[in-house]
């Protein structure tokens, strides 16, 4: 396999993960701290990147370049990439490699093309810190077999053909499930806790659901850093299921718990929960002094709710429910 000079935009938990399978298969990753957070230069010192001065430069020096940032500035970022690319002249293959919705990654396909740059959506199921043993990367765009080969079985992928948009469609059917299920786990914890029953119901829980219990030891906790996105990441699941002419049901209410959880963001016991390495346990019991379950409204940030039901409304007409009448 040839080496190749990989750019990573930019190298946070994710990209930095990408970035070391990337330098692990002989590759060099360059990238730039242009602008960057002091927790992505120090995540950076540790990796062995090639750091560049700009952003032109990456885009100047690199075959390709990976796209992680936060999916809200997905679009603002490919921008700064085309103006890049008409500034240097070079076209290295674009990898979005963020959460975004299949429309947006359509989107910035479309702006690439207009001065001739490849684009490859791609999007990744499961843990930075365990890209090899449990993640999947889901790939779609005319360039798939080229960066499936840089990666050399790193990890597991799944090509999904030419389209933009295919790869996000995809993983949003495995993220509904794994989204939903950690929904429903809050809202019965929430319940148990009320009853004053919280310690035993895990500790059953593990004896009947021992599987479930066991993906959600890491996976749960990260809601207490993360809940707001991904209260964005279900309504944009809700809102694809609504384009497809379909009525999301548990996905609409675990949407609606979620944001209901970001609105307790800086609430003392979630922030209590935020260090890397709280467990499940101590997460649950965290969740049991909050007000998930009351009826009475709370302030939900506005990042975290963008109604789907008010979307479905708009995009298709209400039919009832039942079989159509004789």
């Amino acid at each position: 396999m040839e080496r190749e000079r990989i750019g990573i935009l930019f190298p946070g938990e994710m990209g930095t993960a990408i970035g070391a399978l990337l330098v692990a298969e002989g590759h060099e990753v360059v990238t730039t701290l242009e602008g960057r957070s002091r927790a992505t230069i120090e995540r950076c010192q540790g990796a062995e990147f090639t750091v560049l001065g700009s952003l032109s430069e990456v885009i100047s020096e690199s075959t390709m370049v990976w796209s992680f940032i936060h999916p809200d500035g997905a679009s603002d970022l490919a921008e700064q990439v085309l103006a890049a690319v008409a500034h240097v002249g070079s076209r290295p293959i674009y990898i979005d490699g963020n959460s975004i919705a299949p429309a947006v990654a359509v989107s910035i396909a479309e702006r690439l093309a207009t001065q001739h740059v490849d684009f490859v959506d791609a999007t990744i199921h499961g843990d930075s810190g365990r890209l090899r043993e449990r993640s999947v990367l889901y790939l779609s765009g005319t360039q798939t077999e080229r960066i499936a080969s840089t990666l050399g079985g790193a990890m597991r992928l799944r090509l999904l053909g030419s389209e933009p948009g295919a790869a996000s469609r995809f993983k949003m059917t495995i993220a509904g499930v794994s989204k939903g299920a950690s929904a429903l786990l809050m809202e019965v914890a929430s319940f148990a806790a009320r009853q004053g029953v919280l310690e035993a119901w895990i500790d059953d829980c593990r004896h009947f659901y021992p599987a479930l219990m066991q993906t959600m030891e890491t996976m749960l906790p990260t809601y207490a850093r993360h809940s707001g996105r991904r209260a964005a990441e279900l309504n944009d699941i809700g809102r694809t299921i609504c384009e497809l002419g379909l009525r999301p049901g548990l996905i609409a209410e675990a949407q609606r718990l979620v944001a209901r959880l970001a609105a307790h963001d800086s609430d003392e016991a979630m922030l209590d929960c935020k260090a890397e390495g709280t467990s499940l346990d101590d997460f649950l019991a965290a969740l049991g002094t909050l007000s998930l379950l009351k009826p009475d409204p709370v302030s939900i940030p506005e990042s975290a709710d963008s109604p789907i039901s008010a979307h479905c409304s708009s995009t298709r007409e209400e039919r009832p429910h039942g079989p159509p009448n004789p």
